[in-house]
């Protein structure tokens, strides 16, 4: 399996705050600097997952929920899970309009959980599974069923 660099989830983020200067549908506040320790760790432990389907859930809850970067978690999330799949051969591609409901439900299942929408420490990347990260492993089991589905219709 082919994991995904700090330099590259950075490189992610780093084009969504970009694309913002030319899109003005596009938000992106730079409040502070990318908390890079964080991003260490994450890699360090995402690359311990044995399988790519844990390994793309474990990218999807702790980049949300750590706020590594000051704006765009989310879609940086989601974009490191489809280059994570496309690097590993495999067709991810997330719908932008059922986006905004996978927001809803992680703000709500994160306060439910954490009781905070702050970010979190890297304690999260070693604590045992929780709803979240069931929700974000459905949500891509989802996505990938789909692809497959239209790939190689019944």
């Amino acid at each position: 399996m082919e994991y995904l660099t700090v330099s590259e989830i950075r490189t992610i983020n780093n084009a969504i705050h970009d694309m913002s200067y030319r899109n003005p549908n596009i938000e992106y506040s730079a409040g502070f600097t990318t908390r890079t320790y964080k991003l260490d760790e994450f890699v360090r432990i995402a690359s311990l997952n044995s399988n790519l389907l844990d390994t793309a859930t474990s990218y999807m809850k702790n980049l949300i929920i750590m706020q590594c970067f000051s704006d765009s978690n989310h879609r940086t999330a989601l974009e490191a899970v489809r280059l994570l799949f496309h690097r590993n051969s495999i067709n991810f591609r997330w719908n932008p309009k059922e986006v905004v409901e996978m927001q809803r439900n992680i703000y709500e299942l994160r306060y439910r959980i954490y009781n905070t929408y702050e970010e979190l420490p890297t304690s999260v990347l070693t604590e045992p599974h929780n709803s979240l990260w069931y929700y974000c492993k459905s949500y891509i089991e989802d996505i990938i069923a789909v692809a497959q589905e239209v790939r190689y219709p019944l």
